[in-house]
């Protein structure tokens, strides 16, 4: 003979309880101070150029002057 089937219990679920969170402080950052950079001047560099044409010529000119015929 066929026994008959058992209902099967239900389980309760058991409720679990939410753990409440610790709110965590937060913590304030020092601001840091912005460093001003100095601007450096560019000076400016001229350069002389020295002709020495005049006296080239001069030195030649003697030269032909001066020469033994």
């Amino acid at each position: 003979m066929r026994m008959p089937k058992k209902k099967k219990k239900k389980k309760k679920k058991k409720k679990k309880k939410k753990k409440k969170k610790k709110k965590k402080k937060k913590k304030k950052k020092k601001k840091k101070k912005k460093k001003k950079k100095k601007k450096k001047k560019k000076r400016r560099r001229r350069r002389r150029r020295r002709r020495r044409r005049r006296r080239r010529y001069f030195i030649s000119s003697l030269q032909s002057c001066c020469r033994e015929k």
